[in-house]
């Protein structure tokens, strides 16, 4: 599959990997995660989440008319580590999600695509509102200009600083919080994560090897999280990034602090 029309030549690096290799998941391999987070789900469960994902050609048409907005993009739907995401979202049927770092909206698309098949659920995003990391040559640069119309209605963006704007939004209500953000600020959103939300509640983010981010996740993870999970998000020659998730434990932050 022709999934890319330009690289990084072409000015805006916003929606391109870094990396040679992006891991679509196997039916197994989300069985495999599911199963270290402690969801309870049969194999079968996992397996339609997966196929509702691909096979929905809605979603698929959807996302591939906006790549085309943008010649610094991908040009049609293709398969990626937001498959956790959404499987994760059809398999513990949230009604409050919470993710931080939107820009393009890509991670919120597939998020509201799975609150949109359970048909219950709704989402916060929180963004800066930086534009200029949008792709340059979009007629109408917005935050979120990925997701799909038809999705917003469950859908509140925020814009301003995630350490501002969390305490407000998190509490235990919150079923899963989604952190996308700079290693600088991951502790910071973490603390506040562990400390508003409840016992059980599902907590993600995204873990290059051997980064401040991964080392920050592996202390939160002794001090907070009872089950945790990895699934790759994808590999270079220079290292591996993984999608990390886990379940916030009875005790909260655990001693863990910003």
């Amino acid at each position: 599959m022709a999934v890319y029309r330009h690289l990084s030549s072409a000015g805006t690096t916003e929606l391109l990997p870094r990396h040679r290799y992006e891991s679509p998941p196997s039916p197994n391999e989300l069985e495999s995660f599911v199963s270290d987070l402690g969801i309870e789900a049969t194999r079968r469960d996992v397996t339609d989440a997966w196929l509702a994902l691909a096979g929905d050609e809605q979603f698929r048409a959807e996302l591939t008319a906006s790549f085309r907005r943008t010649a610094t993009g991908p040009d049609m739907f293709y398969h990626n580590w937001r498959d956790v995401l959404s499987a994760l979202v059809r398999l513990t049927e949230p009604e409050m999600v919470v993710e931080t770092g939107v820009r393009g909206g890509l991670s919120a698309a597939y998020l509201l695509s799975a609150l949109d098949q359970n048909a219950r659920g709704s989402l916060v995003s929180i963004d800066l509102g930086d534009t200029s990391v949008l792709p340059a040559d979009l007629d109408d640069p917005e935050i979120g200009w990925l997701v799909p119309q038809r999705l917003r209605e469950r859908w509140e963006l925020r814009l301003g600083d995630s350490t501002t704007e969390l305490p407000s939004v998190l509490d235990d209500s919150t079923d899963l919080f989604f952190s996308d953000v700079p290693n600088v600020i991951l502790r910071d959103e973490l603390a506040i994560a562990a400390t508003r939300m409840r016992p059980g509640s599902l907590i993600v983010t995204c873990c290059p090897a051997g980064s401040a981010a991964e080392a920050t996740w592996n202390e939160f993870a002794d001090a907070a999280l009872t089950n945790t999970a990895r699934a790759t998000r994808w590999v270079s020659e220079g290292g591996r990034s993984d999608l990390c998730a886990g379940i916030l434990g009875d005790d909260g932050a655990g001693g863990f602090e910003a």
